[in-house]
């Protein structure tokens, strides 16, 4: 008897064991996945001044995203002289930006990158003559879907977004898409017409979502594979500033 109860005590220690090694195991597995916090995210933003601001006056403000292998201030280098705009303030986040930095956790690379954002544009806008209703984000690939995500969740500071080539992953819940609605929040989609399936699929579903919510959007297709299109980056910023007016912004067969 005795030598059973030892034998079943033992087993049941053998048991404990092996489960706290499992999850022990398990818990290492899944930290291993998840991608570090990129050290670029402890720097500071960077603020750029376009053009002559002057005494008294309130401007725009544009964001500017990274993408995949590119910093922000590259992606501004492609697409600023198409904006149309004399004098803007402009924020360039730091780092260039790598898969590893927000694959397989693209949430929490979200959260990283809103906190680090919010955090100066809070203090920027202490400190500089913008104007609150006038601050747009945009971005192309991993810079679009930030876009499209930080419209959503910060959407009572930002004004609308210009999303190129992304797939829009982030999912709107039905008070953001009233909010967004209400407030008449803008959204310029881009999507090349050879680019990836999955992005083409997942643009397309947020604009089929902007059209089922009422949403204030722009969505069409240009020529073209995962590219930045110059082609169509007037009317888009048209568009995005509220500048319909503009010959170029005049898009009669594009889906609304």
């Amino acid at each position: 008897k005795n030598w059973r109860n030892l034998r079943s005590n033992l087993m049941k220690k053998t048991i404990l064991i092996t489960l706290f090694m499992f999850f022990f195991l398990a818990a290492n597995s899944f930290s291993a996945q998840t991608q570090p916090r990129p050290d670029y995210l402890d720097q500071p933003v960077q603020l750029k001044i376009i053009g002559e601001i002057k005494e008294g006056e309130k401007y725009p403000l544009i964001i500017f995203l990274p993408f995949t292998t590119g910093s922000a201030e590259r992606y501004f280098e492609h697409v600023d002289s198409h904006i149309g705009l004399e004098n803007y303030f402009a924020i360039l986040p730091q780092g260039t930006a790598q898969i590893a930095d927000y694959l397989p956790d693209f949430y929490s690379y979200l959260l990283w990158f809103e906190k680090r954002l919010m955090t100066d544009l809070k203090e920027i806008l202490k400190d500089h003559p913008i104007d609150p209703r006038k601050i747009y984000i945009n971005g192309y690939s991993l810079g679009g879907d930030l876009s499209w995500a930080l419209l959503i969740r910060q959407k009572e500071m930002l004004a609308g977004a210009f999303i190129v080539g992304s797939r829009c992953s982030y999912v709107p819940n039905s008070r953001e898409l009233k909010y967004l609605k209400e407030h008449k929040k803008r959204i310029v989609l881009l999507m090349g017409d050879k680019d990836l399936p999955d992005r083409v699929k997942g643009m397309e579903n947020a604009s089929r979502l902007a059209q089922k919510n009422g949403l204030t959007y722009w969505y069409w297709k240009f020529e073209g594979e995962h590219d930045i299109p110059y082609q169509e980056l007037k009317k888009a910023y048209n568009l995005l500033l509220g500048r319909e007016n503009s010959g170029d912004a005049v898009l009669p067969d594009m889906p609304r």
